[in-house]
């Protein structure tokens, strides 16, 4: 009595599992299919900047940006170079500003968040929290070099992952005097680290549009790079 209720459970059971994964795997190579060879050309970061006058205990947000794809292919034909337009939103979903990074073959780039926020907004007016919008161009060689562009001629990029790098510690931060913006140079204590990867915008939530995203109306400041991964290298 008991094996025939077994094989009548296993009758039931293996046509509803061969059901569900019919129609859970078109949505898996829909997703894979939507973001390319190489990932999404929009990413969402969210950081973390609490206020400090002077050294204490506060977090702070750190991007970094790496470029998957290679110089040149295995032909040898050079592979267009990236370039990372990056929004900055409060947590009121306002842009404040926005900047950019471009990423040659192989290349990584360290950002403090919350430094570059603080070097171009008044300390009452520096969010606690909020979102970096990443959209990523193609075809850096050419482009203008104050980050402008023409919509016209934009290139939608993909290859670029994003991590996001929160730490808490004590350290110097603006507008204290000769702040330093490494976390882990002289003057900064790291006590933990948490990491995870920036999202990417998903095609069947929102359409995120690319070209919106860099060209968001908004003043184009510098980014605050750190850990050396500025080109070329700074001297010591």
């Amino acid at each position: 009595m008991l094996q025939h209720s077994e094989h009548l459970s296993l009758r039931t059971l293996v046509p509803a599992a061969l059901s569900l994964l019919a129609l859970v795997s078109p949505q898996i190579g829909r997703g894979a299919d939507q973001f390319g060879p190489f990932g999404p050309s929009v990413l969402y970061c969210f950081y973390e900047c609490k206020p400090a006058s002077n050294t204490r205990l506060i977090e702070t947000t750190l991007l970094l940006l790496a470029n998957q794809r290679p110089d040149v292919d295995a032909s040898g034909v050079a592979i267009p170079h990236s370039r990372a337009h990056l929004v900055f939103l409060d947590g009121n979903e306002r842009p404040l500003f926005r900047s950019f990074v471009d990423l040659s073959g192989n290349d990584l780039d360290e950002i403090n968040v919350c430094h570059t926020i603080k070097a171009n907004l008044p300390t009452a007016l520096a969010p606690q929290a909020g979102v970096v919008q990443i959209s990523i161009q193609d075809g850096v060689l050419g482009l203008p070099a104050d980050g402008s562009l023409d919509p016209a001629k934009f290139e939608v990029g993909t290859g670029v992952v994003v991590w996001n790098k929160n730490v808490f510690g004590s350290f110097f931060v603006p507008p204290f005097p000769n702040a330093d913006p490494d976390p882990f140079g002289a003057t900064g204590v790291v006590r933990s680290i948490a990491k995870t990867t920036c999202l990417p915008a998903d095609p069947h939530v929102i359409i995120a549009d690319p070209v919106a995203i860099a060209a968001v109306p908004r003043a184009q400041v510098p980014p605050v790079l750190i850990e050396r991964t500025a080109d070329p290298i700074p001297a010591d």
